[in-house]
C-alpha cells in the first residue's frame, strides 16, 4: 500500500502543483488567455502540462489504490512507479519542448508509458 500511496501523492503534487504555478504565471505576467502566445508560449505549455495531467492523474490514483486495497503485489507496483514517472515524464516533455505544435521524445515516452502502464493497472483489476 505504500507504493500506492507515495504514487498517489506524487500525482496529487503534481496537479496541484502546476496548478499552483500556472495561477500565479498567470497573475504576475497578466497571461489569462490561453492561447495568447501561441504553441511557444511558457504559459500556454504549462496550461497543457496541468490539463493533460488533470485528464488522467485522478483516475491513475483510483487505479492504484484500488490495486493495492485488492493485494496488490510487486508487479503492480512496478506498474504504479512506471504510470507515475511516465506522467511526470509527460509533463516535462510539455515544458521542455520548443512548441506544442512537435512531439518532444519524453513526452512520446510518457504518453505511451502511461497507456501501456494504465491498461496493465485496469487488467490487474481482473486478476486474483
Amino acid at each position: 500500500m505504500t507504493i500506492a500511496l507515495v504514487c498517489t501523492a506524487v500525482l496529487g503534487c503534481l496537479l496541484f502543483g502546476l496548478g499552483l504555478v500556472i495561477s500565479l504565471r498567470r497573475f504576475f505576467t497578466r497571461d489569462f488567455y490561453f492561447g495568447a502566445g501561441g504553441p511557444t508560449s511558457f504559459t500556454t505549455k504549462l496550461s497543457r502540462a496541468h490539463g493533460n495531467t488533470a485528464e488522467f492523474a485522478p483516475f491513475l490514483a483510483l487505479l492504484f489504490l484500488t490495486v493495492a486495497f485488492l493485494g496488490g503485489s510487486a508487479w503492480t507496483e512496478a506498474l504504479m512507479v512506471g504510470a507515475t514517472v511516465s506522467r511526470l515524464l509527460v509533463v516535462i516533455g510539455f515544458l521542455t519542448g520548443a512548441t506544442l505544435e512537435r512531439m518532444s521524445l519524453p513526452k512520446a515516452f510518457g504518453a505511451v508509458g502511461t497507456y501501456g502502464f494504465g491498461l496493465g493497472l485496469v487488467a490487474a483489476l481482473f486478476v486474483p
